[in-house]
């Protein structure tokens, strides 16, 4: 048998109606907005893997490096940049160990350079 308690409080709300709210989850107004009152990210998560490949700050003013300029070797030399700097191993390491890193780094450099001998673009490579 239902208890009383539970019958009551099943009875006091109102499942149907789109206006029942849950007071323990009331929230004020001003923390509902839409996303596009949300203010842009003036530093977002791709600019620290900018500095992190390029080892220097990326300022608002600074311009997108275009497609044109991007080749398969400049690639493999800032990631080598990135390595001697020390700030990509955070990002690639994990539990591994550094001669692990070391190794898998090497081949995957060399595959890059051997994909930007073959296209430097790289667009008809992948």
């Amino acid at each position: 048998m239902l208890s009383s308690r539970f019958v009551n409080s099943i009875s006091k709300r109102n499942f149907i109606s789109s206006g029942y709210s849950y007071p323990e989850r009331h929230l004020i107004l001003s923390q509902h907005r839409p996303i596009f009152t949300t203010s842009p990210v003036h530093s977002s998560w791709m600019d620290s893997i900018k500095e992190v490949f390029t080892g220097k700050k990326t300022s608002p003013d600074d311009h997108v490096t275009s497609a044109e300029s991007f080749t398969l070797l400049r690639f493999a030399d800032e990631l080598k940049n990135a390595r001697n700097v020390g700030k990509f191993k955070q990002y690639i390491v994990g539990r591994t160990s550094e001669a692990t890193f070391e190794d898998v780094f090497e081949k995957k450099l060399a595959i890059v350079r051997y994909l930007g001998g073959c296209d430097p673009t790289g667009e008809v490579v992948f």
